[in-house]
């Protein structure tokens, strides 16, 4: 304790008593005071603390061998306070305890899956046009998630860990086919962009940071955090092209961090002022990206294995994309052969636009066509409207995206109007090239 007080000269007072000494240990039996930066005891003061923590340490220690003794937990032993041994075996057995009650807890908080058929219709409603993908997706997830799950009690060695690779352009769907299974399963779940993170002690964000972000998805429940869903998207950015000068900051170091997450991780994070650990053993890790140009690596894999093939050959397809492909591409080995499933998404094409448009629950056409009727308006499109937007969103070339930016810029003088005098309209009528010319609408 000599190396934590400062010695001083001077007289201070007893934050408890008052009592007038020095400050510093002289040995003798006169008073000294002890003074660190935020107290000053005299040592009487002192001792008598000490005293009580102990004695109520000791009362604590004791309510905790009752309440393991009423649980069963010290029927297999006799309890013997001198032996240290025992002692230790006994606070094991309690942390075992509070361990067992937690899980507890949380196997109660589990909500029932529902039916993956029924998953899977209610997902088909809202991602179109990527069937077999959605089915994919959610037959990972969910066994995944159901042999984490406490109360069903599996062994350790029959969890599923999903570590996934979705390819797929710009507005193909990607990330929200997983946020809409994550949310029908009711997972936490975070989306980040990989681009936006470096190693640690470089300026961006690190790979340490998503786990904070998942835990506030999760609204500070660790262990519901824990069974999370995290979607790092753009990692085909972290690829690396030929010979590497100097440090890679941003590139293989966040896929070494990122892999090592994927490989049952286990980190301190503060969660309410308190340090948790979080263990990444049964999180979902979903990585996404647009693989530009991956498609001719495949090609030319191909024709390597096939030989010789002349012009009118059907290679013009593009074959399956498969893990040497990925690698090919510029990711590592190391973070290639971690994934267990890939997923390719079909090419969002004009026609695919209209069905998401038309057919899609949370389509943005689907989305503004219900606040008007939530206001007794009756919206009439022209008879191509869906045909010209779906053209006007390929021209921009980002997918189903593009439809939102453009029926958002449709419908913002409607809106505006309709809105302003609710009562005064019950019919919208949108005229030929309103994609165009937002203003070419008729209310009545």
């Amino acid at each position: 304790m000599r190396n934590f007080f400062k010695k001083f000269s001077d007289k201070k007072r007893c934050i408890r008593c008052g009592r007038l000494a020095k400050i510093g240990f002289n040995g003798q039996d006169e008073p000294f005071i002890v003074e660190d930066d935020r107290i000053k005891l005299c040592d009487v003061c002192l001792g008598e603390l000490y005293d009580d923590m102990e004695d109520q340490m000791e009362e604590a220690y004791q309510n905790a061998i009752n309440m393991l003794a009423d649980s069963g937990y010290l029927e297999e032993f006799e309890y013997d306070e001198e032996d240290e041994e025992r002692e230790l075996e006994i606070d094991d057995l309690y942390e075992e305890h509070l361990r067992k009650k937690e899980k507890n807890l949380n196997a109660k908080n589990q909500k029932e899956l529902p039916n993956i058929i029924e998953l899977e219709k209610t997902i088909l409603k809202r991602i179109i046009g990527q069937d077999e993908q959605v089915r994919t997706a959610i037959s990972e997830i969910y066994n995944s998630h159901e042999s984490s799950n406490p109360s069903r009690n599996f062994e350790e060695e029959d969890t599923l860990k999903t570590v996934m690779l979705i390819m797929g352009g710009t507005g193909s769907g990607k990330s929200e086919m997983i946020k809409q299974i994550a949310k029908e399963l009711d997972i936490p779940c975070t989306k980040q962009d990989a681009t936006e993170f470096t190693e640690e002690g470089y300026v961006g964000r690190s790979v340490r940071e998503i786990i904070k972000d998942l835990i506030e998805a999760a609204k500070n429940d660790i262990s519901k955090a824990e069974r999370g869903i995290i979607i790092i998207d753009e990692i085909d950015k972290k690829a690396t092209r030929g010979e590497m000068t100097g440090r890679d900051v941003s590139g293989v170091g966040v896929l070494q961090s990122l892999l090592k997450m994927t490989e049952d991780g286990s980190y301190q994070v503060r969660v309410n002022g308190q340090l948790k650990e979080f263990s990444t053993k049964n999180v979902k890790f979903i990585f996404a990206g647009a693989f530009s140009g991956i498609e001719e690596i495949a090609k030319q894999r191909s024709k390597k294995q096939i030989g010789f093939v002349n012009e009118t050959s059907t290679l013009d397809c593009v074959p399956e994309i498969n893990t040497q492909d990925i690698v090919k591409y510029g990711l590592s080995p190391e973070f290639v052969g971690r994934m267990n499933v890939l997923i390719k998404m079909n090419e969002v094409s004009e026609s695919l636009l209209e069905r998401i448009m038309v057919e899609g629950e949370i389509s943005e056409l689907a989305k503004l066509t219900r606040i008007l009727e939530r206001n007794n308006i009756k919206l009439e499109l022209y008879e191509n409207f869906v045909k010209d937007v779906a053209s006007e969103a390929i021209k921009q070339n980002m997918g189903a995206r593009a439809i939102s930016k453009i029926l958002r810029n449709v419908f913002r003088d409607v809106l505006r109007e309709l809105l302003t005098n609710p009562s005064k309209y019950t019919k919208c009528s949108f005229l030929k090239g309103i994609v165009e010319d937002n203003k070419k609408y008729i209310l009545s």
